[in-house]
């Protein structure tokens, strides 16, 4: 065996890889945050009162805002989730490989990760992943992990 190789060996000694995949339900996500975004109800309020005329585009309006604004909760959503759970492993790696853009018809995953943790933060790991799933599942998101898992995502260190 070769002393690289030896080396990688080494660091991966006491560690374990768990895998996150984070699902989007985007009816429900929209559904959390059109209650609570101020520029959606003022569009909303716009067209209640409207001429006929008008209707048409302030609906085209709310469209795209809603979008706007899916598109930075999840966002927002991902880089906490990730965040939380990149300071409990020394290496981490964004998937793409299954990973798709959630549209507005159906949801999708808007996070897949892959996390190296040290054997003696395993706990802290898997509780705080079960922290981020009690506290995001009401909104609309489904944190799935695995582990521990064969170390092969972090064999190229």
């Amino acid at each position: 065996m070769s002393e690289d190789t030896e080396k990688k060996l080494r660091y991966l000694e006491d560690k374990e890889v768990w895998k996150i995949k984070v699902f989007c339900d985007i009816e429900r996500l929209k559904r959390t945050f059109i209650k609570e975004n101020s520029d959606i109800i003022k569009i909303d309020a716009e067209i209640n009162v409207a001429s006929d005329d008008r209707v048409l585009s302030l609906k085209k309006e709310k469209e795209h805002l809603i979008k706007n604004v899916l598109r930075k909760e999840i966002r927002k959503y991902e880089e906490s989730i990730f965040m939380a759970l990149e300071k409990l492993s020394t290496r981490k790696r964004i998937d793409m490989a299954d990973s798709k853009e959630p549209t507005e018809q159906e949801g999708g995953i808007i996070l897949n990760a892959v996390f190296l943790v040290a054997i003696n933060h395993t706990l802290e790991f898997t509780d705080t992943v079960l922290e981020l799933k009690n506290r995001y599942h009401a909104v609309g998101l489904d944190i799935g992990s695995s582990g521990p898992c064969s170390p092969y995502n972090f064999n190229k260190l």
